[in-house]
């Protein structure tokens, strides 16, 4: 099937030559004030306690409004929040482009990309767990650079070999995602695979940008260490041996292989891996992750804790660097995470699940 995206608009070859990023005081000031308008913690307690109705009343008071009155002649109840949630989120950041120069713009569109891959791996375990098109398609967050018209192409393939050749943002070939397939790996190790590819381009990218790119690299080498933390537990988790979770993991610098990661990969078991993480900085954000773990095998606790950790390293960068791409970084992680614990609120109540459940999976 012919790919309708051009494969240039999402391109991992990138062009030679440095990215001067211009001082831009308009931009990022823009940024820090649509920062203000971000839910905080208050407005999640509240949200937490209210129906649909109310939580639609709630949101038409901030910068949802314009979303839920565009919304709400054709739905109501989960689904005009579910739909309001995902066009704000993505209206949010076409606006952040509007207000940016063109070297901005690119470094924001770079960053997006993170969105298409979360896409493409939704498509991926849609296809290979024969869900139904329709409901795999209802999951797509259109936040990215890629159009609903080129993941809906994906969708409609027969198989996974089928979905990965037709990427077009990723060679599956030269990134052994076929090979994986033909040899019946698990998901999670070609989803792996497929984030790797995002960050090392994205690594690639950063080293073009002067200056700049200094601060989005401290951004990124917490993003991928926090990655790969949760990567190796799984895997071990999974059974697997060091020799094979070191081919998953991944790191700034191909040439120095942190010893803190090292000793994680080389761990006999998740406990020694526990171990080695009370010990570290990430001790706090995961201390309740750890107990449910050993409680019920669960990885959610964990990985809460762990996008914790990030919201708050994040904001901490942001801070120390206002009037850099810092603020816009941020700025769009935060943007990320609100749409994740909106859409957390509105299924827990589709599900009637306890407002103490919901609360604990809310990322402030």
């Amino acid at each position: 099937m012919k790919n309708p995206i051009k494969k240039e608009k999402w391109n991992s070859k990138l062009k030679k030559g440095k990215i001067k990023v211009r001082f831009n005081p308009y931009t990022y000031v823009r940024t820090i004030v649509m920062k203000t308008l971000l839910l905080d913690r208050q407005d999640y307690d509240k949200l937490i306690k209210m129906d649909f109705n109310e939580i639609s009343g709630f949101l038409q008071e901030t910068d949802y409004k314009k979303d839920i009155d565009r919304h709400a002649a054709r739905f109501s109840g989960a689904q005009l929040l579910e739909k309001s949630v995902v066009s704000n989120l993505s209206s949010s950041f076409e606006k952040l482009k509007r207000i940016s120069s063109e070297d901005i713009k690119r470094i924001i569109e770079e960053y997006l990309k993170r969105n298409d891959i979360e896409n493409i791996k939704t498509v991926i375990r849609g296809v290979a767990t024969k869900t139904e098109a329709s409901k795999i398609a209802d999951t797509i967050i259109e936040s990215g650079t890629l159009s609903r018209e080129y993941y809906e192409s994906l969708i409609s393939m027969k198989s996974m070999n089928d979905v990965v050749k037709g990427f077009g943002i990723i060679n599956a070939e030269e990134e052994g995602i076929l090979s994986l397939i033909e040899e019946g790996k698990s998901l999670a190790e070609i989803e792996n695979v497929i984030d790797k590819a995002y960050y090392l381009n994205l690594v690639n990218f950063s080293k073009k940008i002067s200056k700049q790119g200094r601060i989005m690299k401290e951004f990124l080498s917490a993003e991928m260490e926090v990655t790969n933390i949760l990567t190796v537990i799984r895997l071990k988790k999974a059974g697997k041996f060091p020799k094979d979770i070191e081919g998953m993991v991944f790191y700034m610098d191909e040439k120095k292989y942190d010893k803190f990661l090292k000793d994680l990969v080389n761990s006999k078991s998740i406990e020694d891996i526990f171990a080695i993480i009370e010990k570290s900085r990430f001790a706090e954000c995961v201390k309740n992750g750890i107990e449910q773990f050993r409680k019920n095998s669960s990885m959610i606790d964990f990985e809460i804790g762990m996008k914790k950790y990030l919201l708050s390293r994040y904001k901490l960068l942001a801070h120390k660097n206002m009037l850099s791409i810092d603020s816009i970084l941020s700025y769009m992680f935060s943007k990320d995470v609100e749409a994740r614990n909106l859409r957390i609120i509105v299924k827990g109540k589709q599900l009637g699940v306890g407002n103490e459940f919901i609360e604990k999976q809310i990322i402030v």
